[in-house]
């Protein structure tokens, strides 16, 4: 039977080095080994203190007095040095959600994707009607530069690292293994009514992790405050040396006068309550059925007298008095002094070890890539080289053996049966003839098969881009603003006027192919779209919201399109060169929108936020990869004449109209290309209303108005059917997600107001 790998948890921490040994006993129970508890001479956050070589003393005292090779490494970093964010996809495909995980990745993690390591993983869910149902994700993050700096020590202290998980989610991995036994399945908790929450409150150094699970769910937040800063609070007050105030904090019980010190040390308590009660009243509001079985205090520090009692009041729940693990065997380690006294320091370590032991909940692991790839290759070599030095004896064996026999056999060589090695041979050569004929005529076939389907590609992909620009077309059309009271824009002058009409007019389409888009998107494009968003919003009454919030409303300009995909690799410009008559003196009066301000009032408030009709499904510009539509140009109002509409006209029109109507794709594609083409002579307003005009042509029989030309540009980055459907679903995720957000802080808000009005 092989020798089971043991496992190391190290959680090098602010005051100590702890270690723990785990590896899986005969029952299958993680069983402790070995362990260590190695001390600093001051803390770490101390001012005169020196991290990196008490880091290097420490591990290799660790190294000294235990054996590492040969077991696997697990090491913690501070909830402080990660992101962990959560969230809940909707009801998809699973072969989809890596693609929404990925495309929510980039919007929930603060910088570049190529500046982290991120890993991911789905709690709970189940599959109903081929549908992922009630998942919810964890989505782990640490800027790459931490990562290499928690790894440095063990880097060059010769030590290879197996595993690097956040210390809240070891804490997690420890509860769901050690305290909430065995785990609902998912499809059968009814969501009104689910499995009581477990509040885990683990008390630092420097901060505090609270993590809040009923192993379907996690929650968890990091709250600036630890054991230090009581200690701080004391010195301060009492004028002592921190070494001086450690002392007395930790025997305040056999003090001269415990009272005072207590005292001394109210603000932190106060301050670390008030943060708690926030934390619960935060996630009550997002989970209102939620309530609380079990509450837990870990870390040295939560040993402070006094404290469990004080966050008992404040809280109002029930702290448990946390004395050992349960589920972890090895009472030869867990009944030494130096353990027991700090068990609930080593926490950390413990869920480490069961991740190492492939026994946890959550196994993401921020080993950066490239690390794991150097570790596979080289767990593979003495295999690769066993095999090779196996290969050359077997030739070396067959090369002594056909010098000392020969290699060569008569042909007159017969067996039992009288059959000689003649006729084999000359049947295996003619059977090898024919079957080199046959895998001739075989690559032959491949060749043929090989131009078809490079033939039937190009028909495929010149098809998809075709379909691909009639979604463009259509959607465009869409959106161009159309004056309802003048149908197919051929409404007599007289009736209606050009300067009444709140249409625009289209003179042509062009696109240009760019290899990088963000060649295109430069700073002054940038500058003139974010410009026009704050004037959008400023004219409908809008406040943007602050940075950092959840986002505007749905009427905000800067809702739809400001969080979209930043323009970026390979696609194309779209240019619309198009114009209006909008310009009266009395609308200008009346403080309504003319020249460039209807433009960006009616056409790009459509191509920002209005949805639009595809095949019976509904979409915004952005799901089809169209962003960033932005004025790129327009001229002051110029008098022009426009000629009067005749009613031939409009039978012309309509003839048209049905016409097209009865075209195939392909026809109707070509000629709505002539129809939007670069001094296209009629408006796009119905796709061939009139209204346009030659730059050419001299009219001196119409009508004079106030003519605004202008030219509008978006990046489209063409997208598949399937990268559209996913873009509309994370997109609509995303404002859902908002939507709860901003409800919940509503309600968190409401309740710190009701409990300040008590």
């Amino acid at each position: 039977m092989a020798k089971q790998q043991a496992a190391w948890g190290v959680d090098i921490g602010q005051c100590a080095l702890k270690a723990l040994r785990c590896n899986l006993g005969a029952d299958g129970q993680v069983t402790a080994i070995g362990f260590d508890y190695i001390e600093y001479p001051k803390p770490l956050s101390q001012p005169d203190a020196r991290p990196e070589e008490t880091i290097r003393e420490a591990l290799e005292q660790f190294l000294s007095r235990n054996k590492v090779r040969g077991d696997k490494v697990a090491i913690s970093v501070s909830g402080q040095s990660g992101l962990a964010r959560f969230f809940r996809p909707p009801s998809i495909e699973p072969k989809l959600l890596p693609s929404i995980v990925k495309y929510e990745a980039k919007q929930q993690i603060p910088f570049q994707i190529d500046e982290v390591v991120w890993d991911w993983q789905q709690l709970g869910g189940f599959i109903d009607d081929g549908q992922l149902t009630d998942a919810e994700i964890g989505l782990l993050a640490m800027k790459r530069e931490a990562v290499y700096r928690a790894m440095q020590p063990f880097l060059d202290a010769g030590v290879e690292v197996d595993i690097i998980q956040l210390s809240p989610i070891a804490t997690y991995n420890m509860i769901c293994h050690d305290v909430l036994g065995e785990l609902p399945k998912a499809a059968s908790v009814d969501p009104e009514n689910p499995p009581p929450y477990t509040l885990v409150i683990s008390i630092g150094t420097e901060s505090t992790d609270v993590v809040i699970s009923n192993g379907l769910r996690l929650w968890l937040r990091n709250i600036a405050i630890g054991g230090n800063h009581f200690t701080k609070q004391l010195a301060r007050e009492m004028k002592l040396t921190h070494a001086k105030a450690e002392h007395l904090k930790l025997n305040s019980r056999q003090a001269e006068d415990p009272k005072a010190i207590f005292t001394s040390m109210r603000p932190v308590f106060a301050d670390l309550s008030d943060e708690l009660v926030r934390s619960l009243n935060y996630f009550r509001s997002i989970d209102r059925n939620a309530t609380f079985g079990r509450t837990l205090m870990l870390g040295n520090a939560s040993k402070l007298p006094g404290l469990r009692q004080f966050l008992e009041q404040q809280l109002e729940l029930t702290i448990d008095r946390f004395e050992k693990f349960e589920k972890l065997g090895g009472s030869d380690v867990t009944s030494q002094k130096t353990f027991a006294d700090n068990m609930r320091a080593f926490s950390p370590c413990y869920g480490l070890c069961i991740q190492a032991l492939g026994e946890s909940e959550m196994t993401t692991n921020l080993l950066p890539e490239e690390f794991i790839v150097e570790k596979i290759v080289r767990s593979k070599k003495p295999w690769v080289l066993s095999a090779v030095a196996m290969v050359m004896v077997g030739l070396a064996v067959q090369h002594a053996l056909g010098s000392l026999y020969g290699y060569s056999t008569s042909n007159n060589f017969a067996d039992a049966n009288n059959k000689t090695w003649g006729a084999a041979k000359s049947k295996a050569d003619a059977v090898s003839k024919k079957s080199g004929q046959l895998k001739g005529d075989d690559d032959k076939l491949k060749t043929e098969l090989g131009y078809v389907n490079d033939l039937g590609g190009e028909l495929v992909s010149a098809a998809t881009s075709r379909t691909q620009m009639l979604r463009v077309l259509s959607a465009i059309s869409q959106l161009i603003p159309k004056d309802p009271r003048s149908q197919d824009n051929q409404v007599d002058p007289e009736t209606l006027p050009f300067l009444d009409r709140e249409e625009i007019f289209i003179d042509g389409m062009t696109q240009d192919y760019f290899d990088d888009l963000t060649k295109w998107y430069t700073g002054d494009i940038k500058t003139t779209y974010e410009g026009d968003l704050k004037e959008l919003d400023k004219a409908l009454g809008i406040t943007p919201p602050p940075a950092g919030t959840a986002g505007a409303t749905d009427t905000t300009a800067t809702t739809t399109d400001a969080d979209a995909d930043t323009p970026k690799g390979a696609g194309w410009t779209i240019r619309l060169s198009g114009h209006h008559y909008v310009n009266s003196t009395e609308r200008a009066e009346a403080g309504l929108a003319t020249g460039r301000a209807f433009v960006r009032e009616s056409l790009l408030y459509n191509l920002l936020n209005k949805e639009v009709t595809i095949a019976g499904e509904t979409y915004l510009l952005q799901d089809l990869g169209i962003v960033r539509p932005t004025i790129m140009s327009s001229s002051a109002p110029t008098p022009t004449m426009v000629p009067g509409a005749k009613k031939e006209d409009a039978a012309k029109a309509a003839e048209d109209e049905a016409s097209m109507a009865e075209m195939s794709d392909e026809d109707r594609f070509k000629e709505m290309q002539k129809k939007m083409g670069a001094g296209m002579k009629s408006g796009m307003g119905g796709m061939g209303g009139g209204g346009g005009q030659s730059e050419a042509a001299e009219i001196t029989d119409g009508v004079s108005v106030n003519r605004t030309t202008f030219v509008v540009m978006a990046a489209w980055m063409p997208q598949t059917e399937e990268q559209i459907r996913a873009r509309k679903e994370a997109r609509l995720e995303k404002a859902r997600k908002a939507a709860e957000q901003a409800e919940a802080a509503k309600n968190a808000e409401n309740a710190n107001q009701e409990a300040n009005g008590s």
